[in-house]
């Protein structure tokens, strides 16, 4: 495939792949543009806000994305081309951290529609003629490095909708991480590699012994057996973590429950010491006025 050449003037090709993997990390500041302005959306004749990258046949795209909060009456939308203008992967509205995989049109991961056949194309005289076609592009193929690859674009659409005078335009900051893989590589897995996270981890412990992953071959099976034990204990301590949060329920239940008795007590203390406190007033008072009144008969007051 061939792009526009006044793509190299503002966006970042990826054309180089390190051994079978390929890891970038780049951050985008997408202006905000009007919904009403179509023009300005992505396309493969508008790869403003694009990042391109170019990938073989055999390549999976692991893309990483932070587009951070929603923004009012704004969009953030993303759209995956290539150089033809098909869409490889679309989303409206994206917002946080977004993860997905993708390749090209060339991969053969892709689904070929070739499963359409015509009987009649058995007795078309131009039948020679596409095999021969067919052959002579095999053999481009063979001379041209880049065959069986294109470039594909990952795009953003900052839109907004709200055309007020009052209303102002907000950018969107964009971390983009992408990785490239080649399918043919993505299963041969090394598992030597993964066997110093499981260095604290006992193989041998069912068979009563003590020893650590020692082996100098990681296998799969000694993997899937290590990972296993790990879920085993992680499962152990899941259940622990459970108890206790429900002893901590349990304790909290009691706190409540005995704050509710001491304010309860607290409010039936209060309430009979202010009345002890009247009636010792009263009968006081009274006693004092009966005094009063019996010291007035006897003619003493």
């Amino acid at each position: 495939m061939h792009c526009k050449s006044s793509f190299k003037s503002w966006v970042v090709v990826f054309s180089i792949l390190v051994f079978s993997t390929v890891t970038s990390s780049i951050g985008i500041t997408v202006p905000a543009i009007s919904s009403a302005n179509v023009k300005s959306l992505s396309s493969s004749r508008n790869l403003l806000n694009c990042v391109g990258y170019r990938a073989s046949k055999d390549d999976l795209i692991f893309v990483h994305l932070k587009t951070g909060e929603r923004q009012t009456s704004q969009k953030l939308n993303l759209r995956v081309l290539d150089c033809d203008n098909n869409v490889l992967r679309a989303a409206n509205d994206i917002v946080g951290d977004l993860s997905f995989i993708f390749t090209n049109l060339n991969s053969p991961l892709q689904i070929a529609d070739d499963h359409h056949f015509n009987f009649l194309d058995r007795f078309n005289p131009r039948r020679d003629r596409a095999r021969k076609d067919k052959t002579e592009v095999k053999y481009g193929e063979l001379l041209d490095s880049f065959a069986e690859s294109s470039l594909v674009y990952i795009c953003f659409d900052n839109v907004f909708y709200d055309r007020s005078w009052s209303f102002k335009q907000q950018t969107r900051d964009i971390d983009l991480r992408v990785q490239i893989k080649n399918a043919s590589t993505v299963s041969n897995v090394n598992y030597n590699e993964f066997a110093k996270y499981f260095s604290r981890i006992s193989l041998a412990e069912d068979r009563g012994t003590s020893s650590a992953i020692t082996k100098l071959e990681f296998t799969e099976e000694d993997f899937e057996e290590a990972t296993s034990m790990l879920t085993a204990q992680l499962d152990k301590v899941s259940e622990q973590l459970k108890s206790s949060e429900r002893i901590l329920n349990t304790l909290k239940e009691h706190e409540s429950h005995l704050r509710d008795v001491n304010e309860a007590i607290f409010a039936k203390y209060t309430t009979t010491s202010i009345a002890v406190l009247l009636s010792i007033v009263i009968f006081g008072l009274l006693q004092i006025t009966f005094f009063k009144v019996y010291l007035k008969r006897k003619r003493i007051l």
